[in-house]
């Protein structure tokens, strides 16, 4: 199988030079994963969960600080008519995100998924014995994407945020796990404007954050970005989600990306399907707290069919190395590198 079998950790520069022996208390290993969801799975009707487990396997061999997950399936019956009596009895076939939640609880990892009505939701999940939820109320944060404010059009997508103190450092940050949605209008015209609305969304819960916390927080934001890294050509929206959340000044996010810090570029892809293949899942930091180590490597092609991944996303994983533990409040990291308005 691609995802056991032909993935190696790709090393830095300086970890090259400084050796294993700086993989220690203070690096912290971060994955990002959307599962694809069973209905989302041609010939699939969304009760098979085995693609989720084999997923779940091999996140709980490798045991990341942080997990970000993707298309985590829920029942529609019970989202549209709250009455799904096998819900109800905690065996519907098709509730995969509450299995998931239940089975990395097991685990020694809390988080939670987002709750609102989104069939394929989003989950942020972190390991007990290396992180704990620094928001005074214990609570995490979601952030629903729509219209409402003006920003984008309605969406089936959102994130889930989580202010969290790294033990071993004392560090304080702000890890996100989003998905934002595809850069196409119903007509299938492509088109930037709802992601980069969703974005906007986003960016406006984050400084919120920063502002009850009394500063900016180092920053972790991971998922899938429905956004290529450069102009792909015909077929492909531009790269304005990605070029936003790398780049500095008023609307930029200034961070970086761990796969391009480490290979000197981003995977040729990262998923693929019969009309795609590209590069859409990331993990940004904030350069200013964090130094990549190493990444999971990528093959340099998509799996055959005899492979039989679980996903049709690769896992994307990354090392990062905390540069120094910054204080709680007023820091001088994060978007713009600024203390928000």
């Amino acid at each position: 199988m691609l995802e056991m079998n032909q993935r190696h950790w790709v090393a830095s520069a300086a970890m090259e030079y400084e050796g294993n022996a700086r993989l220690d208390a203070s690096s912290l290993t971060v994955a990002s994963w959307n599962l694809q969801a069973d209905r989302c799975k041609p010939g699939h009707d969304g009760s098979d969960r085995r693609g989720v487990e084999t997923c779940l396997q091999q996140l709980l061999r490798e045991k990341p600080h942080i997990i970000v997950l993707l298309e985590m399936q829920r029942c529609k019956r019970q989202l549209r008519q709250r009455d799904c009596r096998y819900c109800a009895a905690g065996r519907c076939r098709e509730a995969h995100a509450e299995w998931a939640d239940a089975v990395l609880r097991e685990n020694g990892y809390d988080g939670d998924f987002h709750r609102a009505r989104m069939a394929q939701t989003v989950g942020l999940y972190f390991r007990e014995d290396a992180l704990s939820c620094a928001a005074d109320n214990g609570r995490m944060l979601f952030c629903h994407f729509d219209a409402r404010f003006g920003e984008g059009m309605n969406s089936s997508k959102g994130s889930v945020l989580a202010p969290l103190r790294h033990r071993a450092t004392g560090l304080v940050l702000l890890a996100v796990a989003t998905h934002l949605s595809v850069p196409k209008l119903p007509d299938g015209a492509l088109d930037t404007s709802k992601p980069l609305g969703e974005l906007v969304q986003l960016r406006r819960k984050v400084e919120d954050v920063f502002v009850r916390n009394g500063g900016a927080l180092p920053l972790i934001v991971a998922g899938d970005f429905n956004s290529v890294p450069s102009s792909g050509g015909e077929g492909y929206a531009p790269p304005h989600v990605y070029e936003r959340l790398n780049e500095a000044g008023r609307l930029g996010w200034g961070l970086h990306s761990a796969y391009a810090s480490v290979l000197g570029q981003e995977p040729g892809f990262t998923a693929w399907g019969p009309d795609f293949l590209g590069c859409i899942d990331y993990i940004f930091f904030s350069p200013d707290a964090f130094e990549p180590l190493e990444v999971l490597g990528v093959p340099s092609q998509p799996p055959q069919d005899e492979d039989a991944p679980p996903s049709d996303h690769l896992l994307m994983q990354t090392r990062l190395r905390v540069r120094r533990a910054i204080p709680e409040a007023n820091l001088g990291t994060g978007i713009n590198s600024h203390k928000p308005r």
